[in-house]
C-alpha cells in the first residue's frame, strides 16, 4: 500500500488511531458537517470496527426499535483540500466527483484549499452554482498548480504511475522514505 509509512507507526504504538470503515468515516465528517454529536448508520453490526473504536456503540432507533451503530463526530481543526478553482475570496470549485471534500470543509474548524487555478471573482458570480465549497467554509486559498501530483486531477491531469511506483518501491524502509523525501519534497524537484 501507498501508506507504510503511517503503518510502522502504528504498528509501533508511535501514533494514536481509530479504527473505520469507508462508511463510518464519512459518518463521522457528516456528523461534524451537519453540527451533531453523532449520526446513526447500518451495516456496520458484527464488525470487529465496533470493537476497537470508542466512537462506535451500537443504540436501538427510538421510532423502529432497529438496531444501529451510532457514529460520533470527527471534527477536524483543519482540512486540507486540494480543488480545481477558486477565487480569491474561496469560492472553490470542484470537477467529478467531489466525494467527501465538501463535508470536510464544512466540518473543519478551518479549511485551507489549494487549487490549480484562482479565477476571477466575476466568473464564480456569472455561475454561482458551479461553486461546490462557498467562502464561508474556506480560511484560506493558494495557487498551487499540480497540487494533487502525482494522484490526478480531473479533467487537468492523469495520476503519474511510474512516480507513484517509485514512491511505492521507496517507502518499503524508513531509509528509502527519507531518501525519496530528501530527493522530491525537501528538494523541491519533481
Amino acid at each position: 500500500g501507498l501508506a507504510m509509512n503511517f503503518r510502522r507507526k502504528a504498528e509501533k504504538g508511535e501514533i494514536e488511531l481509530d479504527e473505520h470503515a469507508c462508511n463510518s468515516l464519512i459518518t463521522a465528517i457528516r456528523a461534524a458537517a451537519m453540527g451533531l454529536p453523532f449520526l446513526p448508520l447500518r451495516g456496520m453490526l458484527g464488525s470487529d470496527v465496533l470493537r476497537v473504536n470508542k466512537g462506535l456503540t451500537e443504540i436501538k432507533c427510538p421510532f423502529t426499535g432497529e438496531r444501529l451503530v451510532a457514529v460520533k463526530a470527527i471534527k477536524p481543526d483543519v482540512a486540507i483540500i486540494h480543488a480545481h478553482q477558486a477565487d480569491k475570496y474561496g469560492n472553490v470549485r470542484l470537477q467529478g466527483s467531489p466525494f467527501e471534500d465538501i463535508l470536510k470543509a464544512r466540518a473543519a474548524d478551518r479549511t485551507i484549499v489549494t487549487v490549480e487555478e484562482i479565477i476571477d471573482h466575476e466568473e464564480i458570480r456569472s455561475n454561482p452554482h458551479l461553486t461546490s465549497i462557498p467562502y464561508i467554509y474556506v480560511t484560506a486559498v493558494a495557487h498551487v498548480p499540480q497540487g494533487a501530483w502525482p494522484s490526478s486531477c480531473d479533467s487537468y491531469y492523469d495520476s503519474d504511475r511510474d512516480h507513484i511506483m517509485e514512491y511505492a518501491k521507496a517507502i518499503k524502509t524508513p531509509e528509502g522514505f527519507q531518501a525519496y523525501m530528501e530527493k522530491y519534497v525537501f528538494s523541491g524537484r519533481k
